[in-house]
């Protein structure tokens, strides 16, 4: 592993130097989920800043942005490798809690969701 493992703002949340391990390298453990991206995000003190139908603006301390629908929505499908790679740069590794199932007849329980490109803001 490239750096220790150590926690993060909160329980949910773990730093990692580097190394991700979750349900998508390992797959007899639970995935990490939108859910547990949005619990990652929380406990990093980002803030929703605009919000549209479903659709959420993230902005964390340091003025970085994420899309996502909410996690009402889509908290139960798996987070995609691109969405934990984004959060790995910012020092954010969201923990798989299981804390999220699908609901019942979800056909995309398993498909991957990516973060929404970000809209140019207007002048």
């Amino acid at each position: 592993m490239a750096g220790p493992v150590t926690p993060g703002p909160d329980a949910r949340c773990r730093r990692a130097g580097g190394a991700t391990v979750t349900g998508v390298t390992n797959p007899a453990s639970p995935q990490v989920v939108v859910g547990d991206v949005w619990d990652a995000l929380d406990g990093a003190k980002f803030q929703v800043t605009h919000q549209a139908t479903g659709r959420r603006l993230l902005t964390g301390p340091a003025q970085q942005t994420i899309f996502l629908h909410g996690r009402e929505l889509v908290g139960y499908r798996p987070a995609s490798p691109s969405l934990l790679a984004q959060l790995a740069e910012w020092g954010i590794q969201p923990v798989a809690s299981g804390n999220y199932p699908p609901p019942a007849g979800a056909s995309d329980a398993t498909e991957p969701y990516s973060a929404l490109p970000q809209q140019p803001q207007a002048a």
